[in-house]
């Protein structure tokens, strides 16, 4: 055996080898990182789309004091981000735009370039978290690969109002600090405050990183202390962590003053099972819902999932069952929204999927060796793999490219032929808009005032349709001005 720092007789003199064993594990790491790239390039170009109009305009409208007071109130009624902070308390994530804005401007490359970082990001904790629970290069690679190019969750990295899901990797970094926290008895207490922390961190991006909590739990509760759940040391970990969850509850509540919630947000109902339902089944295929034989394979792939839950616990297989339950948590948020479903809700659950499909993915590479002709099992693992991820990849771009095409791109278009139509408005003046893009005139036009004051500042917009024209044009004042598409007119 060697001693430490003895160099290896196998090593060239003045030189060392490349240790391949030690680098292959770090290979599917790699493609998952390089395919994300590839996944969403079609996104880097994409112009300003839709919310990113709100919080940018408020970042560059209002007085950094004005911004911060915005951000960090809740329930706060600045009159050119007042529309969010009646609905969500984001304080980080407001915060963000303000920082932003004054280094990147109108230049959206810039923004899409820090998303597809953070994305980046989370594909590499996703990898550290599964090789932490798994202790198996195989679950990493499988997780980092699923979640790097799943299709369903594109416009999480696509949209920049999707700056959100930064806290991803700050929850994800959370447990990473758990386990090493809890490795030994007694836990370090230090480790987890450093994680308890990081979850704080999190929720001041987005709420719905609350999920990490119960996903831990799950993990800790059903994998290490089993066969201690009576003994209240099991449970003292956590107090961090409820400490955080009662601090942010009273911050939100202006200490009790307010609601906890929106009912125009979040709404208990019967929305709420179909809602869970639809992210589970679009979550486990991600095809394009529709009609027919999709709608059957989504069912079929929908309770395929959930049914692996209870077969993991039947089997006593922990740690798989612990990742499924932990999906579930992380889709349960999205699930009251009253907003209706959307793709980009499916960032935070398909991470975790990717987890629990590592986990499950290694018991069966175990059970295929143990049964299967070694070369014929990594041959059709290996085509089956290839399959599925090269459909990933390109499922992930083309829908990607789309999105710009039929969103950003087309609001885009209506922007500049506003602009040159009208170069210059007049502050306190009103722009009459009829036949605007659909994103604009949703929630009774709640995007279209935040788009025409970023390029006009003092503005005031107004939506009319079409058949009242000629009482627009009887209204206007001096400085007032209509604006028609030309290909709508």
């Amino acid at each position: 055996m060697e001693e430490p720092g003895q160099v290896p007789k196998t090593e060239p003199p003045g030189g060392s080898r490349l240790n391949w064993r030690s680098i292959a594990p770090l290979l599917p790491l790699v493609v998952a990182l390089a395919s994300a790239v590839v996944a969403f390039w079609p996104a880097i170009n994409s112009p300003f789309y839709s919310d990113d109009y709100i919080y940018l305009g408020a970042s560059r409208n209002l007085s950094f004091s004005e911004y911060l007071r915005a951000s960090l109130v809740p329930y706060s009624d600045a009159a050119d981000l007042g529309l969010v902070t009646q609905f969500f308390w984001r304080p980080l994530y407001f915060l963000s735009f303000g920082v932003l804005e004054p280094l990147l401007g109108g230049n959206a490359t810039g923004y899409h370039l820090l998303l597809l970082g953070i994305h980046l990001v989370s594909v590499g904790m996703v990898w550290l978290l599964a090789k932490q629970l798994t202790g198996r290069w195989e679950a990493a690679g499988i997780a980092a690969i699923v979640f790097a190019v799943h299709p369903a969750a594109f416009e999480g990295v696509a949209w920049i109002s999707s700056l959100s899901n930064a806290g991803l990797p700050l929850m994800l970094g959370a447990w990473v600090l758990f386990i090493r926290a809890t490795h030994d008895e007694p836990p370090k207490f230090r480790w987890l405050l450093c994680s308890a922390a990081l979850f704080a961190t999190a929720l001041g991006f987005r709420e719905s990183t609350v999920a990490i909590v119960p996903a831990i739990a799950a993990w800790w509760l059903l994998c290490r202390r089993r066969e201690h759940l009576c003994d209240r040391g099991t449970y003292a970990p956590f107090v961090p962590f409820v400490a955080v969850g009662i601090a942010y509850a009273l911050l939100r509540t202006r200490f009790l003053t307010e609601p906890a919630t929106s009912d125009e947000v979040w709404s208990l109902g019967r929305h709420v099972p179909e809602q869970s339902w639809y992210y589970i089944k679009v979550a486990a295929l991600p095809l394009t819902p529709g009609n027919g034989a999709v709608r059957g394979l989504h069912v079929l792939a929908g309770l395929f999932v959930l049914a692996l839950l209870p077969f993991f616990i039947v089997r006593r297989r922990w740690l798989p069952a612990a990742l499924f339950a932990g999906f579930l948590f992380a889709v349960l948020p999205y699930a009251p929204l009253v907003l209706g479903v959307s793709p980009r809700y499916l960032y935070f659950p398909v991470a975790f999927l990717a987890l629990a499909l590592g986990a499950a993915g290694v018991e069966l590479l175990d059970v295929g060796r143990a049964r299967v002709s070694p070369a014929v099992f990594a041959g059709f693992v290996g085509v089956i793999g290839v399959v599925l991820f090269a459909a990933g990849v390109v499922s992930t771009h083309e829908r990607t490219a789309d999105w710009v095409v039929r969103g950003p791109n087309v609001e885009q278009a209506w922007v500049e032929e506003l602009r040159a139509s009208y170069p210059v408005l007049a502050s306190g003046s009103t722009l009459y808009c009829a036949n605007v893009p659909l994103i604009l005139a949703l929630f009774e036009d709640a995007n279209l005032q935040p788009v025409v004051q970023f390029y006009y500042p003092g503005v005031m917009a107004e939506r009319f349709e079409l058949a009242e024209l000629s009482r627009v044009q009887a209204t206007l004042g001096p400085g007032d001005r209509i604006f028609i598409p030309a290909g709508t007119r």
